[in-house]
């Protein structure tokens, strides 16, 4: 029998509320205003003031927000890309270095349902997830792929959005030659010294940039955007304003 000072009991009511994480333009987005929510776990700027005024920009113009929380996460070792996609489901075979595929997860034993953007890189495979998912998408991984492939969720990289009908060329403005990015593709660039990696995405008539980037290029990257002609500022209300919301927002 074991022993009363071995055995623990919690009230679920009892346990303490786990302090909300904060990405790497936290300090940055309270500078500016930023009006604070939860989402996912973390305290992401949900608004700068007005959320209709910055839905109708984004839809009319081009809109900046900070989408860190979601999960980035990064995979290597010798066939990792044909193991994911045995494991998911889908095929790999035509995949182009680049390529955008939307991949539906689902384990029922763990239960977890989920959607990935799987794109395969000169590197790695890069997988995003949604903010609410990524460390179950990460447990899944664990349990689906060979024991020597490499798990990386990249905590310490941004993820900065860029939409609207005048991104591309705003866009284009700081990194000349994301405008030859074609519709569901990614490409490497540089900036300033720092690597980023964007895809185009997008729906409903609305151009999409995901940019990925150091936290340490973050800052400067996102003051250089906000100071395009045309490019707005606005929380994750305007984004999940434009049904985009499912994987930004959650």
């Amino acid at each position: 029998m074991s022993s009363p000072h071995n055995e623990s009991s919690y009230n679920e009511e009892e346990l303490p509320e786990l302090p909300l994480q904060l990405v790497g333009l936290d300090g940055w987005h309270r500078a500016h205003s930023a009006i604070m929510g939860e989402s996912a776990g973390y305290d992401m700027p949900l608004h700068y003031g007005d959320s209709a005024a910055e839905l109708d920009w984004t839809r009319r113009h081009a809109a900046f927000a900070d989408i860190s929380h979601m999960g980035q996460i990064s995979l290597t070792g010798d066939g990792v890309g044909e193991a994911l996609a045995k494991a998911a489901g889908f095929s790999s075979v035509a995949m182009g270095v680049g390529q955008i595929v939307s991949v539906a997860v689902r384990d029922e034993e763990e239960e977890l349902e989920s959607s990935l953007l799987v794109q395969h890189r000169a590197e790695d495979v890069y997988l995003l997830a949604s903010a609410a998912d990524k460390y179950d998408v990460s447990a899944w991984l664990f349990g689906a792929l060979p024991d020597d492939a490499t798990i990386t969720l990249m905590d310490e990289q941004a993820l900065l959005l860029l939409t609207g009908p005048m991104a591309t060329d705003a866009l284009a403005q700081l990194v000349p030659g994301s405008e030859k990015i074609a519709f569901a593709q990614g490409a490497a660039f540089g900036w300033q010294g720092h690597s980023l990696w964007i895809s185009r995405t997008g729906g409903q008539g609305q151009d999409a940039y995901e940019i990925s980037l150091s936290d340490e290029a973050a800052t400067g990257f996102a003051k250089a955007l906000c100071a395009v002609e045309g490019v707005k500022l606005v929380g994750l209300n305007a984004v999940a304003g434009l049904n985009r919301g499912a994987a930004y927002h959650a």
